[in-house]
Parts: structure tokens; sequence; C-alpha cells
């Protein structure tokens, strides 16, 4: 089965709900009055980046007058998707080693790569302990140890990207990711090790928004930029909720996570200063 968003049912569906949405002649302003939605959600739903559930597909299609027929075709499709939604999250759920080998070779094909993980170590940064952990903490049923270990080494195989001098990749945390309890104090100290050691390479800028730091932004959720959408006629963003996994390829949607990111930067630790960090906090061991 392929992703749901690259099902020609979805695509389907978007197409339909916006033809059913011109021929009316009502705006998307107006339409996202009438459902109590954001303009920018409808958009989102007509472009396929955002999945409609299907009483909301049913609203939009009875607001419009739609045909009884167009409108059960259009509520069939949304309901249709769900569940190859549902289907979709199962077959990655135990371990997700395929979204991880997914990731690396898109990864592989990008001129640059942005990460912003506001109370985790970036992926491209972990180690092994780090990174089973996070596999056990985001699943919702026990994994076998193969599925375990296939997904770290999935993961870590991933890290080969940062000897690529070509690339640039731009790694940013939060405070908060060095302070939670996930490992023993020996691991955590590993980790550290490991991320100072991915700061000091030349192809990589590694960045930390510290408590002390004055936000420049609100910041909303994790994210990765995969490609620089200047250079890459492919680049993306992935981003995950607890319930789906999202994607976004629109040029001017992914410029606008690259801004974002840029702001989020700003006043972050980097370079000497954030290896010295890391270095105090490795020696404080506050996880003890």
């Amino acid at each position: 089965m392929s992703s749901p968003t690259r099902s020609d049912d979805r695509h389907e569906l978007a197409a339909g709900l916006r033809a059913l949405r011109l021929d009316s002649g009502c705006s998307t302003t107006e339409l996202a009055r009438r459902l109590g939605w954001s303009q920018s959600k409808v958009s989102r739903v007509e472009r396929a980046v955002t999945l409609a559930k299907p009483d909301e597909v049913d609203e939009w299609a009875r607001l419009l007058h739609a045909a009884p027929e167009l409108r059960s075709r259009l509520t069939e499709l949304a309901r249709r998707q769900g569940v190859e939604l549902t289907e979709w999250k199962r077959r990655v759920a135990p371990g997700r080693r395929k979204v991880q080998e997914e990731i690396r070779a898109l990864e592989a094909a990008a001129s640059a790569i942005w990460v912003f993980a506001p109370q985790v170590v970036p992926g491209l940064a972990q180690t092994g302990a780090y990174a089973a952990v996070m596999f056990r903490l985001g699943q919702g049923q026990a994994l076998s140890p193969e599925e375990l270990a296939g997904a770290v080494q999935a993961r870590l195989a991933r890290q080969a990207v940062l000897g690529d001098r070509a690339k640039r990749l731009k790694l940013l945390f939060t405070e908060s990711a060095l302070r939670r309890s996930l490992l023993p104090a020996s691991a955590m100290r590993d980790q550290l090790q490991r991320m100072v050691e991915v700061a000091r390479l030349p192809n990589v800028e590694m960045g930390m928004v510290a408590f002390s730091t004055r936000e420049r932004t609100h910041i909303y959720h994790g994210f990765s930029i995969i490609g620089d959408p200047d250079v890459d006629r492919a680049a993306l963003v992935l981003a995950e909720t607890v319930t789906s996994s999202l994607r976004v390829r629109d040029p001017d949607e992914v410029r606008q996570y690259v801004e974002h990111y840029r702001r989020l930067a700003e006043g972050a630790l980097f370079g000497d200063e954030l290896v010295a960090f890391l270095q105090e906090i490795s020696a404080r061991s506050p996880w003890s």
C-alpha cells in the first residue's frame, strides 16, 4: 500500500471538493466561514495536504448543494482515506524501520536539511541508546527486540549524511531536550559527547534554544525541512502529530518553514558556546 498522501483517491477527493467550490462561485474565505474553519484549512484540503473527515466532507458538499450522487461519492472517498490512513499507521508502527529508510533516501538526495526538535535530540545526532528510547516512547504497543533493533539501525544509518561535506545541515533543539530523564546518566553523557562531535563537523550548524534565550517566535511543533526549496525540486517538510504524518511540498510553504526555522534560531547557542554548555551539563549530570 502506498502512503496516503500519494493515493489517487485522495487527490480525486481534493480535486472534487475544489471543483464543487469553484462551480458554486464560493471563495475559500467564504466557505471557511460557513464551515467554521480557517481559510488555510480549506486550501490545504483542496491541495490534498490535509485529509478532511467524512462528516466534514459531507458538510462541505451539503453547503455547496452538491448532487446526492456526488455528495455520497466524496464522503465515501473521505471514509476510505481514513481507513487507508489507519492501515498505513499500522504498517509503519512496528519499529517504523521503513519510514526511516524512506527519510534516509530523501536526505541523501537533498542539498540541505533543517531539523527543529523542540524537546528531543535531533535524530541525526542521536546515539543508539537514545534512539531506542525514542522508539519505545513513540509506540502504542510493545516492540519485539528485532523490531526495535531494526528501527534503531535504520535511524543511525541516516547519520551517514553527516559525512557529505557538500550538504548543509542545520540542527536545532531546545534546552528541554537535555533536561529530560530518558537515560541513565552514563548513557546521557555519551549522548552529549555525540552531540559535541556532530556540532564540530564543518558542514553542520547545531544550535540550542536555551531557557534564557529571548524567543523571537512561537514554538508550534517539531519539523524537518529536507531540501532547499530554491534548489531542490523535491524539497518538502516532514512533521508528525500524535495520530498522523504530514508532508508539505508546496514550495512557498516550505519557504515559510525555512523562515520559521531562522526565527527560532535567533539568539540560540552555537559553536563553542554550545559545546561549552553541553560539556558543563555533562559534568553536572542533572539526570542522576
